[in-house]
């Protein structure tokens, strides 16, 4: 059921470069190279743009070219993670399909769970989406000496050749957030299906004394693997989700200056409008809302045990006993071991972009 959106990242992460199962393709490799190099490029041109301005560099210069200063970066830290940690992903992949507990699609739980899944992925990819259509539309429209991305264009690169130069980096820029967001949303939603299903079993073990110790010990087993699947998910992705947060807070924090000034050009407010958009779907819908709920369902394994008739069964004790004392380590979803990632995070985080939008708002008054 799951596999759709597993699926749909393989087949973004091979046009990205990038597919864990062809870690020794060259083709794979050159692709990945002219993504990062093009990247590159942009923020390049972007400081030669700045560093060639004939006044004083303003504050309304650097809020025109931030997004190559933050998407890019952005987006060439979830790549290279994508590249280097392709034996990582590969496994994690392969532990979900031999490992997890087959899910029955027949489960309402399941299907809602499901159907939730595949929304928050079309709400974000359809928001992302949305900024590259007006990224691309926008010097189409304008004409002139517009650009997809504001910076240094060489004089011997003719504008429409440069246009798609643009154009393809902000596709496989923002193919790249998609494909790594997805990836992280979806495995959340599948290692919390499974603590769910865990729970359920706890639950009900006593219902049926047939096996009872095999059953009770296959318990203890899947809650050490879950804990252990989620340990090699966070050694993969958590440095790359701080970098995230630090890089969509700055990035946001300048789309809000953006919007709430009144000199800004109307094309870019809404451009910096749709990345806003993009980029708080991104924090909430991808990762707060999936790790929360993932974090719930963990919390209550201990007590579905410590509630059960575990006092019936005084031999098998110490397996409870086992369920119950895994459970006292808490299982966190955190950035780079220092940012939970809930849904206070998220709430901390849009407080944070208002109170830095306004420090911007007061210290462009100030240079006025």
């Amino acid at each position: 059921m799951y596999a759709s959106n597993l699926d749909w990242c393989l087949k973004l992460n091979f046009l990205l470069g990038v597919h864990p199962a062809k870690q020794k393709s060259f083709t794979q490799t050159l692709q990945y190279l002219f993504i990062i190099f093009g990247s590159c490029a942009i923020m390049i041109l972007t400081v030669l743009l700045l560093y060639y301005k004939e006044d004083a560099v303003s504050m309304k210069d650097i809020t025109d070219v931030s997004t190559n200063f933050t998407m890019f970066p952005h987006g060439m830290i979830k790549l290279t993670t994508l590249y280097m940690k392709r034996a990582e992903i590969l496994d994690l992949l392969r532990r979900t399909k031999e490992h997890f507990w087959q899910i029955k699609d027949d489960r309402e739980d399941v299907k809602r769970s499901y159907k939730l899944a595949k929304l928050l992925k079309n709400l974000f990819f359809n928001s992302v989406v949305l900024f590259i259509i007006s990224a691309i539309v926008k010097p189409i429209i304008i004409g002139g000496n517009t650009l997809t991305y504001k910076c240094h264009k060489p004089e011997l690169i003719p504008r429409w050749l440069f246009l798609i130069f643009q154009d393809a980096m902000c596709v496989a820029i923002l193919f790249t957030l998609s494909c790594t967001d997805v990836l992280i949303l979806t495995l959340l939603i599948l290692t919390q299906i499974q603590f769910r299903m865990l729970n359920e079993k706890i639950q009900t073990i006593h219902d049926n004394e047939v096996d009872f110790h095999d059953r009770l010990k296959e318990c203890v087993d899947h809650q050490n693997f879950l804990m252990d699947f989620v340990d090699r998910f966070s050694k993969v992705f958590s440095k790359t989700i701080l970098l995230f947060i630090g890089n969509i807070i700055l990035s946001l924090c300048m789309c809000m200056y953006i919007i709430t000034t009144e000199s800004a050009n109307i094309n870019v407010q809404m451009e910096a409008l749709f990345h806003l958009i993009a980029g708080l779907n991104e924090i909430c819908l991808c990762y707060s809302i999936p790790a929360q709920t993932l974090m719930n369902e963990a919390d209550e394994v201990g007590k579905n045990a410590y509630f059960s008739k575990w006092y019936e069964h005084p031999k098998d004790a110490k397996l409870i006993l086992q369920i119950m004392i895994r459970d006292q380590k808490r299982m966190v979803i955190t950035a780079g071991d220092f940012v939970r990632i809930d849904m206070e995070m998220f709430l901390t985080a849009c407080k944070t972009i208002v109170s830095y939008c306004m420090f911007l708002r007061t210290m462009s008054m100030v240079d006025q």
